[in-house]
């Protein structure tokens, strides 16, 4: 099994000890079944985008996640920050760890734009 699926399967677990099993099915695997759609078009490289997916809303995951109706949403930076921290444990190198972070900074196209798709 590649690292990507690993981590994959780490962040349906995690979601899953949360009880929110339903955040993947109604969310993540959309997400994914788009963005590789996408992906291929744009030629984007697809374990980036894999990851960048699974890893997007990892902190919605946690026990007490972020939460708009408390004014504290900057999921993508805290999201980002956990990402970082579990790509390196899975040992990935510091090239894709930055681009996965880029993905997830950059998905709400708020804070920061898309410097690439």
């Amino acid at each position: 099994m590649s690292k990507a699926e690993q981590i994959k399967n780490y962040v349906i677990g995690e979601f899953e000890k949360s009880g929110q099993k339903w955040f993947v099915e109604l969310h993540l695997k959309v997400v994914e079944k788009l963005a590789l759609e996408l992906a291929k078009k744009e030629n984007a490289d697809d374990e980036v985008v894999k990851l960048g997916v699974w890893l997007h809303d990892i902190c919605y995951a946690e026990s007490e996640p972020i939460s708009a109706e408390r004014g504290d949403d900057r999921h993508d930076v805290v999201g980002a920050k956990k990402s970082r921290k579990i790509l390196t444990e899975y040992t990935y190198d510091e090239k894709i760890i930055r681009q996965v972070e880029e993905c997830i900074l950059s998905h709400r196209c708020r804070n920061k734009k898309p410097s690439t798709l």
